[in-house]
């Protein structure tokens, strides 16, 4: 029986295409490519999948047309769609595999905190469907293992580094890396623009020790990889841009001349964020951490989230923001056991809010819904921000309006002057 190999979130069905076409040529050189990525002996028995349904998927990549079927043609290949990598019980309830494997995972929005909790939930769910002595592989772009501690993530699961190596598209004639959301091409001169390089990507294997897999990481492999994500996540994403824009007051560098006329109006001649607002943030120290840990957060909404992370497994940490609420308005958050994120005891929009903003944007509906409010958004976080504003709005009428504030009679009597006018008219 054939390897069965399971390639998730595929976008225009690009590296499938070539992967199909490498088997179907079965030279040593192909098989090689093959081999040396699976880190098994091939041919393979391949399922590669979208999370996208077939509708969305020829709308957003039109070549898709002719990818699908030249796919399908392939000895050993089948389509699959509206699969989501994280939830891998709902599309594959019954069946192993014995690689998974995720290029270039991307939500479609620039949160590092986003992606290490999608990557931790894939590995997560991924394990759970693999044969004995089964790969997890991830390709991502360099630096993203370090910012998005990936590694980390997978040690928590109990994952063993098993390889890093190089990933190089080239080796796989006709594979373009897509952005989940237009569609268009990430490694194009654009974002090449915002890195100052061409894009360089590494490929990850990891194995369950539970499940038949290594026991411990190859030292060579895992000091290799260590010393490249603690060098990567080192450095800010705005130090790895070519500085275009720069702002004459602090030094903060932006892309286009309207995000440095935007922060200057804001921080500097408004003065929006205080005159203590720095480049690096608020530099805050966690109380609850070891002295000698140098990790600081840029403002209060990250300390609160790495407190609810490593430091308590119930609810006893006011998120910042809620002390103006009144008590029934205030809820509690309690770490995701999976990922560690700090979710919401609300049952609209606690856990399910949570799983949703780990799917990429064009696929995500919430929704404020407190009061008559509908407005959608896009990230949890800005969710629970909006709301936050609605709730204190929502007391602050409601306190407004009562028979025993003097501003109800005022208001009645000014509508009721209007009616009036309008009658005498």
């Amino acid at each position: 029986m054939l390897p069965k190999i399971l390639v998730c979130g595929d976008g225009n069905f690009s590296f499938s295409l070539a992967v199909g076409r490498l088997q179907q040529d079965g030279t040593v050189s192909s098989m090689e490519i093959l081999n040396n990525l699976i880190g098994k002996k091939g041919p393979f028995d391949w399922t590669c999948t979208s999370f996208d349904d077939r509708a969305e998927l020829l709308g957003k990549y039109p070549e898709c047309e002719k990818i699908l079927p030249a796919i399908e043609r392939c000895d050993g290949f089948q389509v699959q769609h509206g699969v989501n990598a994280w939830e891998l019980d709902v599309s594959f309830p019954k069946q192993k595999f014995d690689v998974i494997l995720w290029n270039h995972p991307h939500l479609g929005t620039e949160d590092f905190n986003l992606h290490r909790f999608l990557l931790t939930h894939f590995m997560d769910s991924a394990r759970g469907h693999l044969n004995p002595g089964g790969k997890i592989i991830l390709s991502v772009l360099r630096g993203q293992a370090g910012r998005w501690s990936v590694t980390a993530s997978a040690e928590k699961l109990g994952l063993v580094l098993d390889a890093s190596q190089s990933f190089l598209p080239s080796m796989y004639p006709g594979y373009e890396t897509r952005r989940n959301r237009t569609g268009g091409s990430f490694q194009n001169s654009h974002t090449q623009h915002h890195t100052g390089d061409a894009l360089l990507s590494v490929t990850l294997r990891f194995e369950d020790p539970k499940n038949g897999g290594k026991q411990f990481s190859s030292s060579s492999t895992k000091t290799t990889l260590d010393d490249e994500e603690k060098s990567m996540a080192s450095i800010p994403e705005k130090k790895m841009r070519r500085k275009e824009f720069v702002c004459k007051e602090c030094g903060k560098d932006f892309a286009k001349s309207q995000g440095l006329f935007t922060h200057t109006r804001q921080v500097h001649q408004l003065k929006k964020y205080g005159d203590e607002w720095t480049v690096e943030g608020k530099q805050l120290k966690c109380d609850q951490c070891e002295p000698t840990k140098e990790t600081t957060y840029h403002d209060e909404e990250a300390l609160w989230q790495h407190k609810i992370a490593m430091h308590t497994l119930d609810s006893s940490i006011p998120h910042p923001g809620m002390e103006s609420l009144a008590p029934s308005d205030k809820y509690e958050f309690f770490p995701c056991p999976v990922c560690g994120m700090s979710v919401s005891s609300d049952p609209q929009w606690g856990m399910p809010a949570h799983l949703e903003s780990l799917k990429p944007i064009v696929g995500m509906q919430l929704s404020c819904g407190v009061g008559k409010c509908g407005k959608k958004f896009i990230e949890q976080r800005a969710l629970r921000q909006h709301r936050n504003f609605c709730r204190i709005k929502a007391t602050e009428q409601k306190a407004l309006f009562t028979p025993n504030n003097i501003s109800f009679w005022v208001v009645c009597t000014a509508i009721a002057a209007t009616v009036l006018k309008q009658v005498w008219a």
